[in-house]
């Protein structure tokens, strides 16, 4: 029985156990078959490749681009580990058939994992995660092997393209007009450069923890949760700061913490956004959330006279949804966030800046 399963984001395994570069080469090898065999309608044959900043990522990354160049795909490898949420709009923006992104998310540092999004940049739908499953038995005989690529994946920056995108969703306007001081944890991971970069933009006073790379993550839990984010706590209480910010190490999911030490759980942030999008911002649409999400969110939506649509716990089924009718704000009680005119993908990036224009 093949060890690569996807979950609801992805597969993951334990460094050098399951999770090996054999592993990946069959796991590469499928998606690409799958995409060659099967091409997005509308897309180009454009595969982006990226990576977090764990044990070997951007080599398992290369990896997977060097195998994508023998079916004939161009890649397109960012120069540097990047955010979940930041492949997803590349990967549409560049109309590419897909992204593969090395990364095990919040799990501890011993893990890594592959996720694989579609050429809308949402997270692989259960149909395609299982034809790719199907085809990681076959290629093990049926791979072509790994040659020298006959041409080189193209390094890219996908910031600048990001960053255009969030000034199309967050008012930087009123960040600068009100700016505050913050504290953002950035988990030794991908968010560097990105939060306290575009917070520091708008003139915002951040104190950035953890802010380079460490594959053993401070020998701590990359989770942003209160029992990992003592420090970000500690500051909280020495200075006078109007919030405390944090993401995972592959940016998608956040942590909302008020001045006082107090976490606004995911639950609460999902509702303060789409309350804020509605009141403040005059946005019109539904809004949508997984069923393990609390009710916050439909109590908001009474007030205002708007639908919400309840879907099973994964955020590949609400990106499924966000694709299909306007979405003020979808979210799940895990830490996932996006908003109508954004990728179907969670975003941790955005979430805090929303967070941020609120207080502001």
């Amino acid at each position: 029985m093949s060890v690569i399963k996807f979950g609801t984001s992805g597969w993951r395994g334990i460094i050098s156990d399951t999770f090996t570069f054999g592993n990946v080469d069959l796991a590469a090898h499928a998606i690409a078959q799958h995409l060659d065999r099967n091409p997005p309608p509308g897309a180009r044959k454009l595969l982006i490749v990226g990576h977090d900043t764990r044990f070997l990522s951007r080599a398992f990354a290369t990896r997977c681009a060097e195998i994508a160049t023998d079916y004939g795909f161009d890649v397109w490898l960012t120069d540097r580990d990047a955010p979940t949420p930041v492949i997803a709009h590349s990967i549409r923006l560049h109309r590419a058939s897909g992204g593969i992104n090395i990364t095990a998310s919040h799990n501890p540092a011993e893990w890594n994992g592959l996720k694989f999004n579609e050429s809308n940049g949402a997270p692989c739908t259960p149909e395609t995660a299982r034809a790719i499953e199907g085809r990681v038995n076959v290629t093990d005989d049926q791979r072509l092997p790994i040659r020298s690529p006959a041409k080189a994946a193209k390094i890219f920056d996908p910031q600048p393209d990001y960053f255009k995108q969030l000034r199309k969703l967050v008012d930087f306007t009123a960040l600068k007009k009100h700016p505050k001081k913050a504290v953002v944890d950035l988990m030794y991971g991908t968010g560097r450069g990105y939060l306290d970069e575009l917070l520091r933009r708008s003139d915002w006073n951040v104190e950035a923890l953890h802010g380079h790379p460490d594959p053993l993550f401070g020998n701590g839990h990359p989770e942003p949760i209160r029992e990992n984010m003592s420090e970000l706590l500690a500051r909280l209480k020495k200075s006078k700061v109007a919030l405390g910010l944090g993401l995972d190490p592959d940016a998608d999911r956040f942590a909302i913490v008020d001045r006082d030490g107090t976490f606004i759980n995911a639950n609460q942030v999902l509702a303060l956004a789409f309350y804020h999008l509605v009141k403040n911002r005059h946005w019109t649409g539904a809004a949508v959330r997984t069923v393990a999400t609390s009710h916050l969110v439909d109590a908001v939506a009474r007030q205002f006279g708007i639908t919400v649509h309840e879907t099973p716990v994964g955020f590949k089924y609400i990106g499924a949804l966000m694709e299909s009718e306007p979405i003020i704000v979808g979210g799940e009680e895990s830490g996932g966030l996006s908003v109508k005119g954004h990728v179907p993908e969670k975003d941790g990036i955005l979430a805090c800046l929303l967070m941020a224009e609120l207080v502001a």
